[in-house]
């Protein structure tokens, strides 16, 4: 069964997007402006509704978060520990290549 949170977002997508899908049916079948400035306009105003709909759709369900939020827990500690493994593979991989690079000479 899915979530409900994932049932919401449908119902509300759908019913923010299903009129404007009524208007493009009756755009197709009965050539709703004669001139093409008309139909361009046209076209942009459902591309617009279209955005501002995902994007509020997106507003209600998306949750938004800082950078880091998740990390909490992370202290200066940890990220001086971090720094001294990086320098570590860094030291690493320049011995490595400066012995390799003895060798084949």
């Amino acid at each position: 069964m899915k979530s409900l949170t994932s049932y919401n977002k449908k119902r509300i997508t759908m019913s923010l997007l299903y009129p404007l899908y009524n208007d493009l049916v009756q755009f197709e079948t009965v050539q709703y402006a004669s001139d093409y400035e008309d139909q361009g306009n046209f076209i942009d105003c459902c591309y617009n509704k279209i955005v501002d709909s995902l994007k509020y759709t997106a507003d209600l369900h998306v949750p938004l978060h800082y950078k880091n939020y998740y990390k909490f827990w992370w202290s200066e500690e940890l990220n001086c520990l971090k720094k001294i493994n990086t320098l570590k593979k860094i030291n690493t991989i320049e011995c490595l290549a400066e012995f390799f690079t003895f060798t084949w000479l």
